[in-house]
């Protein structure tokens, strides 16, 4: 017999899906709320960089708390008014990897 021990369609079914939600993310979430005010600099099978133009960030923030997790801000740090910790720890919340600082400059390399 055929003996499967690893994870393999699993692994590959969390990718494919990992796609479809972050295009729909973009799509449907950051497009209508930012218009031409966001850019997409670089993604990731699990990752966005998003360049966002905004008058009132928390605000914002707020606006789409269903699908982000707003727990990572910190009291005192740029965008520590936005600290929200309603879905800490939920799974499939998108979260800012760097929340106690404002990315100023982006380096991405094309293949």
């Amino acid at each position: 017999g055929i003996l499967l021990n690893k994870p393999v369609a699993c692994g590959f079914m969390v990718l494919e899906n990992a796609g479809g939600i972050m295009c729909s993310f973009w799509c449907d979430v950051l497009k209508p709320v930012y218009g031409d005010g966001v850019k997409l600099i670089l993604g990731d099978t699990d990752s966005f960089v998003c360049g966002v133009r905004t008058e009132g960030s928390c605000r914002d923030l707020y606006s789409i708390g269903d699908f982000v997790g707003l727990s990572g801000y910190e009291r005192g740090a740029v965008l520590g008014g936005c600290h929200d910790s309603a879905n800490r720890g939920v799974p499939g919340k998108f979260s800012d990897e760097k929340p106690t600082a404002v990315i100023g400059e982006v380096i991405a390399l094309r293949p």
